[in-house]
C-alpha cells in the first residue's frame, strides 16, 4: 500500500516521466490542431480567386473596415511584393506583413481578438 502511495505522488510530480508524456501529448495535439486549421485555411484561400472578389462575394464593405475598433490588415504577400507596392494604411488600422508561407509558424504574432 505504501508503494502504490509513493508510485502516485511520482506520477503527479509535473516534471516527472508523468508530466513528460503529458507535454508531448499536448504538442501532438497542438500540432494536429494547427495542421486542421491551416488545411480549412488552405481550403478556403482557395476557393477565393478573382471572379469570387471582383463579383463582390466577399461581402467586404471597405468603410465599415476603416470604423471598425477591432480591424486589422494581414498582409500575406511575399516580401518582394511587399517591398515593391506599400499599402499604407497604418494609420487607420494595424498592419501585419506576414508571408503567407509563414504564417503558421508566426500566427502568434496576430491579435487574438
Amino acid at each position: 500500500m505504501g508503494m502504490s502511495r509513493k508510485k502516485e505522488t511520482v506520477n503527479s510530480k509535473p516534471g516527472g516521466l508523468h508530466g513528460f508524456f503529458r507535454c508531448i501529448l499536448n504538442t501532438i495535439f497542438a500540432q494536429t490542431k494547427m495542421n486542421f486549421i491551416m488545411n480549412e485555411f488552405e481550403k478556403v484561400i482557395s476557393s477565393m480567386d478573382f471572379i469570387f472578389f471582383a463579383t463582390g462575394k466577399h461581402k467586404i464593405d471597405v468603410l465599415s473596415i476603416f470604423e471598425s475598433k477591432n480591424a486589422v490588415l494581414l498582409d500575406v504577400r511575399a516580401d518582394e511584393e511587399t517591398s515593391t507596392v506599400k499599402l499604407p494604411l497604418n494609420h487607420y488600422l494595424p498592419v501585419f506583413e506576414i508571408p503567407f508561407c509563414e504564417l503558421p509558424a508566426k500566427l502568434s504574432h496576430l491579435p487574438s481578438d
